[in-house]
């Protein structure tokens, strides 16, 4: 609805401030949560005494930094209250990442944790909202199983396609529309050939950046995915030797 659509939107646009300051998704958020907090109590105090009854207002949401590496990538994560990501590695085997959190927005002292992993040429982090893992057929859900299963099948394909074939999984499981938003968000380390002497080409190695700078990686629902630099004045895209993909 509008209500979640603009909570969506200041989280985003907080996300994109707090990270001018710090690389550490964990620090954002906590910085997040604060605003969060912040916010509901401004709404409370606009509305007046008779009326404080506080409406739900918090947010779900995995936050990770992607930064490239001399032998594939380098992931940091941080999870509030989301569905933890998972790694599909280059021989199709599928990994959950990250720690448990608390939601945002609702206690001032939350628990979000970091973990950091490193990831391999051909490897693919997979982000996503429980819209995708809650689609319901006679009672059962989609769940993880499924999601692995449709993961494993496409091991090895691009971000993009990846993502795609996760929704349409998703989306095929029962015949009824989706009743909740979903979004998929896919981060595939790539490589390129290495050439020698004459032009013939050797082996392969990662693409990366000479002077790599981390990139943010948001997913939250509603159906909102992003790549996000934290360095003020540039464009956010994909950084070199990853390539996203989106649902």
């Amino acid at each position: 609805g509008i209500a979640a659509a603009a909570m969506t939107g200041q989280t985003r646009h907080a996300i994109r401030a707090a990270a001018q300051f710090t690389a550490c998704p964990a620090t954002v958020l906590h910085a997040l949560n604060r605003l969060l907090l912040a916010a509901a109590e401004e709404r409370d105090f606009t509305r007046g005494a008779s009326d404080r009854v506080r409406e739900p207002s918090f947010c779900t949401l995995c936050l990770a930094t992607v930064t490239p590496n001399a032998i594939g990538a380098r992931v940091v994560i941080s999870v509030a209250g989301h569905p933890l990501p998972l790694l599909v590695r280059a021989d199709a085997e599928i990994v959950e990442l990250g720690r448990p959190g608390s939601l945002l927005g609702i206690l001032p002292d939350i628990e979000v944790s970091e973990q950091t992993y490193d990831l391999d040429c051909g490897d693919t982090l997979v982000l996503f909202t429980d819209g995708v893992t809650e689609r319901r057929r006679q009672g059962r859900m989609f769940g993880e199983g499924c999601l692995e299963s449709t993961l494993r099948a496409v091991a090895g394909e691009s971000a993009m396609d990846v993502a795609r074939r996760v929704e349409e999984a998703a989306v095929d499981y029962t015949d009824t529309a989706p009743d909740d938003d979903m979004a998929v968000l896919t981060v595939r380390v790539t490589a390129i050939e290495a050439a020698g002497h004459g032009g013939a080409r050797t082996r392969q190695v990662p693409a990366a950046h000479p002077s790599p700078e981390p990139k943010f990686l948001t997913a939250c629902p509603p159906a909102q995915a992003s790549v996000d630099a934290p360095s003020p004045g540039r464009r956010s895209r994909p950084a070199p030797g990853v390539s996203a993909g989106g649902r």
